[in-house]
């Protein structure tokens, strides 16, 4: 099947989508997301040197919990943003706030969500996984009026004795990290988790490079897709 770009009379129909975001429990994310892009107007060249955000073996059952703990839980996803003629691309796990309508889904179940600028999030759900993107019967459409915020779900590993959460506040902050909610996991005493403001890729880079060499602390961090 042939995914063309959708016909409109809009002389710039791309501006009007400004972010796709797939949940994918296969292996061929990127396949998925040029599918999608293609649809809405983008073209099917997004992949091309997307920010992979690792894969679902990054992920530890630790990870699992204190996402559980902060509202939210962990998925796949391949999602693209539009910013002006700039587009950007990531596939791999993802924080996924609770009210987020994707978090419900299970792993043999499908998921879109499209936000642009005459729609603040347009959904698209299927029960199954099946071969091919929305084949057989319509998906269900749902409709939320809720902005979409992006920030990064942080794992932070403490070579020794961790401070109290204030300290560690501090600590992030110090690298850049403005933290909005922390966590402990009891099982993993050594780590704290947060939910971070939004910031760039590089941004995060920096803090755990930061982090590294001033107090060997490592960070992995996830991106965040809010509700």
């Amino acid at each position: 099947m042939r995914l063309e770009p959708l016909a409109c009379e809009d002389p710039n129909p791309e501006e009007e989508i400004q972010r796709v975001v797939a949940l994918v429990p296969g292996d061929d994310a990127a396949d998925r997301l040029a599918r999608l892009t293609s649809l809405v107007g983008w073209g099917g060249a997004v992949c091309e040197g997307p920010d992979f955000g690792g894969t679902a073996h990054d992920v530890t059952g630790h990870d699992v919990a204190a996402a559980a703990a902060l509202g939210g839980t962990i998925k796949v996803v391949a999602c693209a943003s539009r910013d002006g003629t700039d587009i950007r691309a990531f596939l791999g796990p993802a924080f996924i706030d609770g009210a987020q309508p994707l978090a419900s889904l299970d792993q043999q179940s499908n998921g879109v969500q499209i936000d642009g600028r005459r729609v603040s999030s347009l959904h698209f759900f299927r029960e199954a996984a099946r071969p091919r993107l929305f084949e057989g019967p319509a998906p269900q459409r749902t409709l939320a009026c809720a902005p979409a915020v992006s920030g990064w779900f942080v794992r932070l590993s403490f070579p020794g004795l961790v401070p109290g959460d204030d300290a560690v506040r501090r600590l992030a902050f110090s690298a850049g990290l403005l933290t909005e909610q922390i966590v402990q996991v009891d099982s993993s005493p050594s780590q704290r988790w947060l939910l971070a403001a939004p910031q760039c890729r590089s941004g995060i880079d920096h803090a755990n490079a930061t982090l590294m060499a001033r107090h060997r602390i490592h960070v992995a961090a996830f991106r965040r897709i809010s509700a």
